[in-house]
């Protein structure tokens, strides 16, 4: 094992729940050593525990695969990073301002302090503040990127706050520090951790919406001017098209699997005469068209709930998330939006897969499923302090066989008998006594029935 610091990342999705480790070097570069995960089933719903038992066991399971591998054992995992996401994630914009004493610069202590202010004014019964990011200041009605440092009367900020509900890091904290021991390091929204590394410095700057298509829900990001302006979680995801197929007669397992085989979410193609056990499979595609139709039309009105218009994403739509998989999706989102729109991925960063890619699965940094446990462990590795690690070494036996076999043997010295201070005749227990008086009963019998066997076999001489 090297010395090298170790993050790991943990997301808990509504599909599944995703762990990965990875050593970081010197350079910053990162090694993905092991990724596993385990399906949520229903324990996590909409991006929410619902099962602290089931997920706690499922995280346990997650863990104990990731110590096993031979780049990590016998090291012991002790803290995670983990995400945040879930269909109550949502933001509010807020703005403040504070006077500046004539002369004296703007301070980062002036600035922890609109902060402070934001955090105290902004409250939503049942919701709990997730984070508070800035995303314009102005300081004597003229924009500055820097407020750091310039000179004025007056400073004002621009704000975006995500919140969630309160139970959403409480359920996190149950699963994870309560019944795994673990400590949680730091809480990261997901769809900001994609929109820091997933995103182009020119997307953030410019104008672009982040899509984490996902299971059960769909998470809406709009950047601009390198700050995330709006966020919104969606009840929806590639599972109601799952599901809208169940209504065909099919198990949710074998639904899927036709949503994977013949799903194209613009058109049914040449499926008129497929058939697929018993069902047709134009039935099956005509569902998928309509319902991935009804998704993009849900994301396409988020423009307009934050308050913008088309024009203010000019670098179009990045799609993340294991739904875009679905054939033609991000083609439709680019059609229905009038825009141009990708797919996702990180093969931009220094990411190394060599040793997590053993698992003979498709975890490359193209993949969209794996796009948010990856984003969660490069933000990780920005915030890692010097000296800190994610896994500590077991305490082992420094005693070398060597000196095992020369350390003299202990000798068995013979026990002390304490002399009683006032010596006296031992008592008898009561059990002692009735086995010697039985003992002596045995006996006399004995003696009878030889005697008695004595005196017959003399009468047979006779």
């Amino acid at each position: 094992m090297n010395n090298r610091p170790y993050i790991v990342a943990l997301e808990i999705g509504s599909s599944k729940i995703v762990g990965a480790i990875a050593s970081v070097s010197s350079k910053g570069q990162i090694s993905v050593l092991a990724l596993d995960e385990e399906q949520s089933h229903e324990s996590v719903r909409y991006g929410c525990i619902k099962n602290l038992e089931d997920t706690a066991n499922r995280i346990a399971d997650v863990i104990a695969k990731l110590e096993a591998h031979a780049q990590i054992s016998p090291q012991r995992i002790k803290s995670v990073y983990t995400g945040l996401s879930g269909r109550s994630l949502q933001s509010v914009s807020h703005k403040t301002s504070l006077p500046l004493t004539e002369g004296e610069p703007v301070s980062n202590e002036i600035i922890n302090r609109m902060i402070r202010d934001v955090t105290y004014a902004v409250g939503v019964e049942g919701m709990e503040i997730i984070d508070v990011l800035p995303t314009r200041y102005m300081v004597d009605n003229m924009e500055s990127v820097k407020p750091v440092g310039s000179v004025g009367n007056k400073i004002e900020g621009e704000f975006t706050v995500i919140l969630g509900k309160e139970q959403l890091k409480a359920n996190i904290r149950r699963v994870i520090s309560d019944r795994n021991n673990l400590e949680i390091k730091r809480f990261n929204t997901t769809i900001l951790a994609e929109g820091e590394h997933v995103l182009t410095a020119e997307e953030r700057r410019l104008g672009a919406m982040l899509v984490n298509f996902g299971a059960e829900t769909t998470t809406v990001a709009i950047y601009k001017k390198d700050a995330p302006v709006y966020l919104y979680t969606m009840p929806i995801g590639s599972r109601n098209i799952t599901r809208d197929i169940t209504s065909l007669n099919v198990l949710e397992e074998n639904a899927e699997d036709i949503k994977k085989s013949i799903g194209n979410a613009k058109e049914v193609g040449t499926l008129t005469d497929l058939k697929i056990g018993s069902i047709k499979a134009i039935d099956a595609g005509n569902l998928i068209v309509a319902r991935a139709g009804e998704i993009v039309a849900n994301i396409y009105a988020q423009i307009e709930a934050a308050g913008l218009t088309i024009s203010d994403i000019p670098e179009g739509v990045i799609v993340t998330g294991g739904g875009c998989n679905l054939k033609n999706f991000v083609e439709l989102i680019s059609d229905h939006f009038g825009i141009k729109a990708r797919r996702g991925d990180l093969s931009h960063k220094e990411l190394n897969l060599t040793e997590a890619n053993k698992r003979g699965v498709d975890i490359s940094p193209k993949n969209p499923s794996y796009l948010s446990i990856y984003s969660l462990l490069l933000e990780a590795a920005a915030k890692l302090k010097d000296g800190e690690s994610c896994c500590i070494s077991p305490v082992i036996n420094t005693t070398s066989k060597v000196e095992e076999i020369n350390k003299e043997p202990e000798v068995n010295k013979p026990k002390q008998v304490k002399k009683p201070k006032n010596p006296s005749k031992p008592k008898i227990k009561k059990e002692n006594r009735f086995a010697n008086i039985l003992h002596k009963v045995q006996d006399f019998a004995k003696d009878l029935a030889d005697k008695a066997f004595d005196d017959e076999k003399d009468d047979e001489d006779e």
